[in-house]
């Protein structure tokens, strides 16, 4: 708690009067880097008082103790969901994405990548938002599919994804399934399959023409 307070300031009546209140006000301001009810003078905190501040605010001490574990379930498609990468480049692909992974301290605990589509099971940075993440990844994979001709034509990813948390004990659950990908294609589409996502987590579908 504050002490030392004074609540005696006198109301400011003449014109004069105000534009000097409000001028000790901004100096207050600016001094202590908050605004401060006019009724009241601040007391300089001591220096024990400053150093527990500092102390407690360490922000390397704070991130050795700092644990996260946020599992999500990526999907991205080609352009137009265009069936581009045959079984030769898709492999190829799916090798560079773990490796960039990696070597940027991304968990990637499994990806597929399908001629049309990709899943990646991926624990989330926390220095990294989903977005950032995405952008990341499509970024560097589609710069490299160009660069070393892998495909005819030029290569690029949609501009819509899918993120779908997963729960630690789902994990296995969720990447059996990705590694199972050639297998459930024989039975039906893409489209399909990230419809059945979309509603299986509460959210709308867009048509083709609002993407």
């Amino acid at each position: 708690m504050i002490t030392g307070l004074k609540a005696d300031v006198k109301v400011p009546r003449t014109p004069y009067e105000k534009d000097r209140a409000a001028v000790a006000r901004l100096t207050t301001r600016l001094k202590f880097g908050f605004p401060l009810t006019p009724a009241f003078k601040p007391v300089p905190p001591s220096e024990e008082w400053t150093l527990a501040v500092l102390t407690a605010y360490d922000r390397s001490d704070m991130s050795v103790h700092s644990y996260s574990r946020c599992w999500v379930h990526l999907i991205w498609s080609t352009l137009n969901r265009q069936r581009l990468l045959n079984k030769k480049a898709a492999a190829s692909l799916s090798r560079y994405m773990a490796e960039y992974a990696d070597k940027h301290d991304m968990y990637m605990k499994i990806n597929f990548v399908n001629p049309d589509h990709v899943h990646a099971l991926i624990d989330l940075p926390t220095a990294l938002s989903i977005e950032k993440l995405i952008q990341l990844l499509k970024g560097s994979s589609s710069h490299w599919v160009n660069a070393g001709d892998l495909i005819t034509g030029k290569f690029a990813w949609a501009r819509g994804y899918g993120a779908f948390s997963v729960s630690q004990s789902n994990v296995d659950q969720v990447a059996r399934y990705i590694a199972d990908q050639e297998e459930h294609h024989r039975l039906r589409t893409f489209a399909e399959e990230l419809r059945e996502f979309i509603d299986r987590h509460g959210l709308r579908w867009h048509d083709e023409g609002s993407r």
